[in-house]
């Protein structure tokens, strides 16, 4: 599958799963296990999302020859690495709490919120800017 097409895949499946986790939070529709898998979840997607970002988008920008490509592929990683600090220090901070009173804690519902927020900049920020430089230089 062509990378884009697979990270642009990966943040849909990321802002679904953020969804959801926010409706369960808001409307307590579903149990504290139902919670605790899509927080899984949450994290698993984001690691391997991360992961294949950092070891097949932003090392092709590193070797761009137009110098303003190879300065945009470093301010996009030291930016992610940033935003990546900020979910690792998310999930560090609430998954081993119990999830059952996570939906009721408005610091947590103040975390996801600005997680979220972050993270959904970061995605529209790629897709509008990085992505469509990836695809029409490599």
């Amino acid at each position: 599958m062509d990378l884009i097409l697979q990270l642009k895949d990966e943040h849909r499946r990321i802002l679904r799963i953020f969804e959801t986790i926010r409706e369960i939070v808001g409307s307590d529709r579903l149990g504290a296990a139902d919670l605790a898998a899509y927080f899984r979840e949450l994290k698993e997607v984001l690691s391997s999302h991360l992961d294949v970002e950092n070891k097949l988008l932003y090392p092709r920008f590193e070797t761009a020859k137009p110098p303003e490509l190879k300065k945009m592929g470093k301010v996009f990683s030291s930016e992610m690495v940033k935003i990546a600090d900020d979910v690792r220090a998310f999930f560090d901070e609430y998954q081993d709490k119990e999830l059952s009173l996570l939906g009721k804690s408005n610091k947590f519902r103040n975390a996801l919120l600005e997680i979220f927020n972050k993270v959904n900049k970061r995605i529209r920020v790629e897709e509008d800017i990085l992505f469509p430089a990836y695809e029409r230089y490599f």
